[in-house]
């Protein structure tokens, strides 16, 4: 098997919640919900991992991920307490804390952890018009959910 970067990562989020705490959760039993991501997807893959290990290293904390349209909405249902934790990019968190557009106000948000570096892969048609980066201007872009 070769190791991923991905492999990787989702292999050692088992090891990561087993040394989370040497006395176990002492609160009330509570479900825990994790906003995720779009169906499909890394993200929601990896809460549900996430959720599973949560569920076995503390089963007074049974947890689920649950699917979403990205970051800007893992970062309303926190905000709301319809999510316990949400998987949020950089960018998106940073702006939620500064109370930029597209949120009304400020978030305090805290991290608890940092999963990855997330890279921006842009794909064009071979024989599309679009050579350099430059050539996007005033072109529609999708990045994917808003």
């Amino acid at each position: 098997m070769t190791l991923t970067r991905r492999t990787a990562l989702l292999g050692g989020l088992g090891l990561a919640l087993t040394g989370c705490s040497a006395r176990g959760y002492r609160g009330p039993e509570r479900d825990v919900t994790i906003a995720a991501g779009e169906r499909g997807g890394f993200y929601l893959a990896f809460a549900e991992l996430l959720a599973a290990e949560l569920s076995r290293a503390e089963p007074r904390l049974p947890a689920k991920a649950v699917p979403t349209e990205a970051s800007v909405a893992n970062v309303d249902l926190v905000r709301r307490g319809q999510a316990d934790l949400g998987l949020v990019l950089a960018d998106v968190a940073q702006t939620a804390v500064r109370g930029d557009a597209p949120f009304a106000g400020k978030v305090p948000l805290l991290a608890l952890g940092r999963v990855y570096e997330n890279y921006l892969q842009l794909v064009v048609l071979a024989d599309g018009p679009v050579r350099r980066l430059a050539d996007l201007a005033g072109r529609p872009v999708s990045l994917g959910a808003s």
